[in-house]
């Protein structure tokens, strides 16, 4: 399959338009990088579509457009040549259909989102202004062009409501204009040229830029299975969790320090000062928790941690953090797997963790032993589960 495109491009900085599935795009530091992702970008849509998926893409640029406005940030103002021409009653009843499932399925997705006023993402500025950080923002900022999308081309619309609802009573004043499928290029604000074809295009266009933006927070945010694919992004967008065994050596030793010394939790400068000193058994060993290559956790396997050394139980499980902005997505379940397996390799046939908390180690499999004295002289709760190995 070949697939058509429009390269806008303000230096080198790239979007690439996929004339014939619109509102596909993909941008870039350059045309090459752009046109790299072209291929992921129309296999996603078409399977958000319900069309078959070709083996093979190649694509050709048909049109070019170079412009002074902010192409990094998605400022675009661009009219495909495709999109001066009239429209028949067949074309527009498809097009419309399909920018009606994309504001339905933005809802779904929306909805979807566990927690719509919390992201782990920073905040950002771009030329618009704040970028949009969670799902609140994100949805109300991609409602909110629906009467600025109507009206250019002279349909008087709002953005009350449901990002559906506004829409499809865009389309019914849109339809009371006589021949609106001629398709008129019309001048809009800031002399950009509009036309029905390009409205309709960039309704898809901007969902699909948020949607993408809205998955990826969630994914980072509440774990990979928070939320639907429901645009059937490429599976690039859901991040990586790792869980990594460090030495000293490890590269990410000197990270895991860092974090350790700075975060929320007041045992976390201890973790970091015994492993500046590496005051570890040979066989100890620290893990980490990426998310992203980010270091997102961290927990230790240890001989006895906070027990007393005459105590019989050991290796023991301690330092169990993870980051409020990773929190919710089983990454301490996932740390105490590793280490539980690890342990299981060594040779132990239970391994144990002191806490103070009340029903959550039990979630992952432990059962308490009872109440213990602790090297700080305080007594704290011991529970212990069989070792097993990795899956």
């Amino acid at each position: 399959m070949t697939v058509r495109c429009v390269w806008e491009h303000n230096g080198a900085d790239s979007l690439l338009y996929a004339v014939d599935f619109p509102g596909a795009f993909t941008r870039g530091s350059s045309l090459e990088v752009a046109l790299e992702k072209i291929p992921a970008e129309i296999r996603a849509y078409l399977r958000w579509k319900g069309d078959p998926v070709p083996a093979v893409l190649d694509c050709v640029i048909v049109q070019e457009k170079t412009s002074a406005l902010a192409i990094a940030d998605a400022d675009s103002d661009v009219l495909f040549d495709s999109e001066r021409e009239p429209l028949c009653p067949e074309d527009y009843a498809e097009l419309k259909e399909l920018v009606l499932k994309s504001a339905r399925d933005f809802e779904t997705l929306y909805q979807a989102v566990p927690d719509k006023d919390k992201s782990c993402l920073p905040a950002r500025d771009t030329f618009y202004g704040p970028v949009p950080r969670t799902a609140s923002e994100m949805y109300e900022h991609t409602k909110s062009v629906n009467a600025y999308y109507f009206g250019e081309i002279g349909v008087d619309a709002d953005n009350e409501g449901t990002i559906a609802a506004c829409r499809e009573r865009g389309f019914a004043a849109l339809e009371q204009i006589p021949d609106f499928l001629e398709n008129p290029v019309v001048l809009g604000s800031y002399d950009e040229k509009w036309s029905l074809r390009k409205v309709l295009r960039r309704f898809l266009w901007h969902d699909r830029i948020h949607a993408k933006a809205m998955y990826r927070m969630a994914c980072r945010t509440f774990g990979p299975d928070a939320v639907p694919n429901v645009f059937q992004f490429d599976a690039g967008f859901i991040p990586k969790t790792e869980i990594h065994i460090l030495t000293r050596d490890h590269p990410l030793w000197e990270k895991t320090i860092a974090m350790a010394e700075h975060c929320s939790w007041k045992a976390g400068p201890y973790l970091a000062n015994l492993m500046r000193r590496n005051a570890f058994a040979p066989w100890e060993r620290v893990f980490a928790a990426t998310v992203d290559g980010q270091v997102a956790g961290y927990c230790t396997l240890t001989e006895k941690d906070e027990l007393p050394p005459e105590q019989p139980f050991t290796p023991l499980i301690g330092f169990v953090f993870v980051d409020e902005a990773y929190r919710g997505r089983r990454i301490s379940q996932q740390m105490i797997r590793r280490a539980t397996a690890y342990a299981h390799g060594l040779g132990y046939e239970k391994i144990y963790i002191m806490s103070g908390e009340h029903g959550l180690y039990e979630k992952f499999g432990f059962q308490k032993l009872g109440e213990y004295e602790t090297v700080w002289g305080d007594r704290d709760q011991l529970f212990w589960m069989p070792t097993a190995p990795e899956e």
